[in-house]
């Protein structure tokens, strides 16, 4: 079905500013850090940012480094087929596994293959689950 590991992704929470993000991923693309999947939203006065990257020592080095506040949250990074009903079928399987999903976000990496980001009642589980 699809191909399931935990990873970890930095959550920034900042001032709702107009730049404050691109501010941030200036940063981390100082570094030559790659951004693999992103998801960024406003609560109230706050912006939330969630980040995926393909080295999270060297963008939390960076983000100290110039005071951007952070925290690291495991997620099950899901590779699956860019395709009608994949993303339904993981769903489908978690459900029947009694697994709540918090919160999920994707990029779709390629025309063959999506990359989904998840934040669930049970991560390890969860892994389990998609991978069988």
């Amino acid at each position: 079905m699809a191909k399931a590991f935990l990873g970890q992704e930095l959550v920034i929470k900042m001032e709702n500013k107009v730049g404050g993000g691109a501010e941030v991923y200036e940063l981390i693309s100082e570094t030559g850090v790659n951004v693999v999947a992103t998801w960024g939203y406003s609560q109230g006065e706050d912006a939330i940012l969630l980040i995926i990257t393909d080295d999270n020592e060297t963008a939390k080095n960076k983000l100290d480094s110039h005071q951007v506040r952070w925290e690291e949250r495991d997620v099950v990074l899901t590779e699956l087929e860019n395709k009608p009903g994949a993303f339904h079928k993981v769903l489908k399987s978690m459900a029947d596994a009694e697994i709540n999903v918090d919160y999920a976000y994707a990029t779709a990496a390629t025309r063959r293959w999506s990359l989904v980001v998840l934040q669930t009642s049970n991560n390890e589980k969860a892994v389990e689950v998609i991978s069988d």
